[in-house]
C-alpha cells in the first residue's frame, strides 16, 4: 500500500498544468493589458532596456522605426509593443515582419502589436511602424 501512495504522491507532485497555446501568441486579453500571461510577476526595478523611435513626426505614408535595446550589460527576451492613440487610448497603425518580431492582430484589426519570435536574449530589436491610412494624431508606443 505504501508502495502505491508514494507513487500517487510522486505523479501528483510531478503533474501541473500548463496553460498554453500552440502558435507561441500571448493570451488574447493580453490586447488591451499588454501582459503576455506567462506567469511571471511583472519586473519591479529599473528597466533593463530602452525604447526609442527615430522620429516623432510622420506623415500617412511613412513609417517609424523604434528599436528596443538593452541597457550593457543586460539582454532582454519578451517584448510587446502597440502604438496608441494618444486621446482615445486605441490601438492605431501596423507593423511589418522584422528579425526577432512576430505579428498578432489585436481588436479585429491585422498586425497592430509587435511581439518577441522566441525567449532567447536580445541585445536590440529594430521595427516598423506604420500609420493607418489617413491617421492624423498623437501616439505613444
Amino acid at each position: 500500500m505504501t508502495s502505491i501512495t508514494n507513487k500517487a504522491v510522486l505523479w501528483c507532485a510531478l503533474f501541473h498544468v500548463v496553460l498554453s497555446r500552440p502558435d507561441g501568441l500571448p493570451w488574447p486579453d493580453s490586447c488591451e493589458s499588454l501582459s503576455p500571461g506567462n506567469n511571471v510577476p511583472p519586473q519591479t526595478g529599473p528597466m533593463p532596456f530602452e525604447l526609442s523611435i527615430d522620429d516623432n513626426k510622420i506623415t500617412w505614408d511613412g513609417c517609424i522605426y523604434i528599436t528596443i535595446k538593452g541597457q550593457e550589460p543586460e539582454q532582454f527576451a519578451g517584448f510587446m509593443v502597440q502604438a496608441r492613440d494618444n486621446k482615445t487610448g486605441a490601438v492605431v497603425g501596423y507593423f511589418r515582419e522584422a528579425d526577432d518580431v512576430k505579428l498578432m492582430n489585436c481588436f479585429g484589426k491585422p498586425e497592430n502589436t509587435a511581439i518577441n519570435i522566441n525567449y532567447l536574449p536580445k541585445d536590440e530589436v529594430i521595427m516598423r511602424w506604420f500609420p493607418d491610412n489617413r491617421y492624423t494624431g498623437i501616439v505613444h508606443i
